[in-house]
């Protein structure tokens, strides 16, 4: 951020220390008052204000401020380091007094988690980042209940005999059972909110009746529980119960902050006196994933053919999924899968090619996971889980550039096929370096030049990491070869600048879509030292994926999308060029732009003479010249020159020449030029200027500025 004269002084490292403090002061009371009341009654109110949600409206003013932090879990941890619980009823001060001293802790936490010293050979805020990784996953699912299950479906096919032979159920009981329970959660409280807002008793009795003993809404008997939702199989119900139910004093002992391991993830419901109780009924589904995984813990140690299995399973649907989601984008024949080319009598695989006009995109996923202790802030773990899910990938990746750029022609063989695909690469040949992953990385993948400190890559040439259920939502937004590639490469220069922050890739989606770029300059034209993402872009896709409201739009104008799709029908020389600068103009250079081309097109119309226009974009100095005539006759050669004397005249490194024939009803642009040489003094030019200057043929300016 930029300096600011007379800013006021502080010290920030007692700021953290107050923090500390006041968090530490916090959880004291906060096990004092759970230990001297019903922590069944305390955590089904808390349960009700931070989780229930009923047609948006709320039931104090706690909720909104608790409802989006990682309070519950946190609560629940804390209650079961102990097995006992007290008789003694909670009164609605109680309540008041614990969701103070929540709001204070976790209004502290994020300022007492940071560090109080950042040199440059010290990794704080590396560490820093993994810590608020782990909370963000707390409240934050990673992944839509549509991926989750998908995820389910493909990662555990094929083991289902192993889970109904050890735990007496199957991954799909499992779905069924907590999709009951959570419409059992909800409907209860909405049958008492109803009975209790329709009787005819004072406003301030309504709220003492609804959160009064509350904790009878939340439970669940076995056979009643059963007989309302028909289920047969009650010995299975039973069993998923006791597999997903934890007891209090089951919890870590040593628990007290919200990054500390925490029974309630693994174990998403909590049993006493023959009754369960899922405080947080999306943890039912939202964690299904790791609680199969956790199942099967004996069978990772054993490295048994069960654990072998499902290992498979998750790497075929990380491969799969990828390859899905890049059908969306590009013809099926431009996509080569599963790879293999020798180099020095060694045989390396590729996991995706995409020759692309003059890109070559190679992409290399991982479907392991980012672990606990490296979300705790354990610096060894965070390299090594790193290295293994994106420095691995990408060295796999850049080996694979550097055998097609050292090789004239270089060979890759299809599986089980003799045929193979040849690619050569060429002068104007753009990599495009992409790394997937099947865990969400946060900020690691979203800011990688935050990790050079690290020393983990081994060159600072970066790929573009993203999540699978990341890339599987921009794949469905950005169906355009030319306007995916445009994004990527986009986000690889904010990412070598390194001023944009944000902890997702769905900010910078969401960014995309409504300003159809990352360039941002101040009014002088300099660039943001740092610029941090709107978290209601996330919110957006929040809304459309999970509240059902109408999804985000790439928001581009028919003219641009009509050009840009003949670009991918006509793949001209500099293709990527091209099209990147058209959808570089921001928003109201583009209105301008369009509004010029309609304005030749229909003076050609009128008076059959060719009409041109030309521009210049600043800061970068870049320009375009616009032909519309008659005719195809002379099109190109007229434009190529024009252009040619244009961008000398300017000065520019970079120009683009478009030519309109109005006759033509196919397409809309019939022409293309790009010259992208370094502008250099000629001679011979500087003449054919001069002549044409004095015959009033070119303009001495352009006819816009666009900034």
């Amino acid at each position: 951020m930029n300096n600011i004269d007379n800013a006021l002084d502080f010290d920030f490292e007692k700021m953290i220390t107050n923090a500390q403090k006041e968090c530490h002061e916090s959880l004291i009371k906060l096990e004092e008052k759970l230990n001297s009341s019903n922590k069944l009654e305390i955590l089904s109110r808390i349960s009700i204000l931070t989780q229930f949600r009923s047609e948006g409206t709320s039931f104090s003013e706690y909720y909104g401020t608790l409802s989006d932090t990682a309070c519950m879990p946190f609560i629940i941890g804390l209650s079961l380091k102990s097995r006992e619980i007290s008789e003694n009823e909670p009164s609605f001060q109680d309540i008041e007094e614990i969701l103070n001293l929540l709001e204070s802790f976790f209004n502290n936490f994020g300022l007492a988690l940071r560090p109080k010293t950042n040199t440059p050979e010290s990794y704080e805020e590396i560490v820093y980042s993994a810590r608020i990784h782990g909370l963000i996953g707390q409240i934050n699912p990673e992944r839509y209940p549509f991926q989750i299950l998908e995820l389910l479906e493909k990662s555990f096919e094929g083991l289902d005999d192993f889970f109904k032979t050890e735990y007496g159920f199957t991954v799909k009981d499992a779905i069924t059972f907590g999709r009951f329970i959570e419409d059992n959660y909800v409907r209860n409280l909405n049958e008492r909110k109803k009975t209790v807002f329709e009787a005819e008793v004072p406003e301030e009795e309504k709220f003492k009746i609804f959160y009064s003993e509350v904790r009878e809404l939340l439970e669940i008997v076995p056979e009643v529980f059963c007989d309302h939702y028909h289920i047969e199989n009650i010995e299975a119900f039973k069993k998923y119960l006791s597999a997903f139910a934890c007891h209090f004093g089951e919890g870590n002992p040593k628990f007290d902050s919200p990054l500390d391991n925490n029974t309630i993830f693994y174990k998403p419901l909590i049993y006493k006196n023959e009754k369960y109780y899922p405080f947080i009924p999306l943890y039912l589904i939202q964690n299904l994933p790791s609680i199969f995984e956790n199942f099967l813990t004996n069978e990772k140690i054993a490295n048994s053919k069960v654990w072998q299995r499902y290992k498979e399973n998750k790497s075929n649907f990380t491969e799969d999924k990828v390859k899905e989601c890049l059908a969306r984008i590009f013809p099926e024949d431009d996509i080569n899968n599963n790879l293999f080319f020798e180099e020095n009598g060694k045989m390396f695989e590729v996991d995706h090619i995409i020759p692309y006009c003059n890109n070559i995109i190679i992409i290399e996923s991982k479907s392991g996971n980012f672990s606990h202790s490296a979300k705790r802030g354990g610096i060894k773990r965070i390299k090594t889980d790193l290295s293994r899910l994106i420095c691995d990938a990408h060295d796999q990746a850049l080996r694979v550039k550097n055998y097609i750029s050292s090789n004239t022609i270089a060979e890759f063989h299809r599986p089980n096929e003799r045929s193979t695909l040849k690619i050569q690469a060429k002068k104007n040949t753009i990599f495009i370096l992409i790394n997937v992953t099947l865990e969400h990385l946060y900020s690691f993948s979203s800011n990688l030049k935050h990790l050079e400190k690290l020393g983990i890559f081994s060159t600072f040439d970066y790929p573009w990491s993203v999540s699978l259920f990341e890339l599987d939502l921009i794949s469905k937004y950005l169906k355009s070869p030319a306007i995916f590639i445009h994004y990527i490469e986009r986000r690889l220069k904010v990412q070598d600048q390194n001023n944009f922050s944000t902890y997702d890739e769905l900010s910078y989606l969401g960014l995309y879509l409504e300003k159809g770029n990352f360039f941002f300059f101040t009014k002088e034209g300099k660039k943001f030292d740092s610029i941090a993402i709107d978290p209601n872009y996330l919110s957006e896709f929040d809304d459309h994926y999970l509240l059902g409201k109408d999804a985000p739009k790439l928001i581009i104008e028919d003219e641009i999308k009509k050009i840009i799709n003949e670009l991918e029908e006509l793949r001209p020389n500099n293709f990527t060029e091209i099209s990147n600068f058209l959808l570089d103009l921001d928003h109201p250079s583009r209105a301008n732009f369009i509004q010029c081309l309609k304005r030749i097109i229909s003076n050609t119309q009128i008076d059959g003479n060719r009409h041109d226009f030309s521009f210049i974009v600043k800061p970068k100095n870049i320009g375009i010249t616009v032909f519309s005539q008659i005719g195809r006759e002379n099109l190109l050669n007229h434009l190529s020159l024009f252009c040619e004397l244009k961008k000398y005249q300017a000065r520019s490194d970079t120009w683009l020449g478009l030519g309109i024939d109005v006759l033509d009803p196919k397409f809309f642009i019939n022409e293309f030029f790009f010259d992208g040489e370094k502008w250099e003094k000629d001679s011979e030019i500087e003449t054919t200027l001069e002549w044409a200057n004095s015959k009033g043929l070119l303009k001495v300016r352009p006819d816009f500025e666009f900034h």
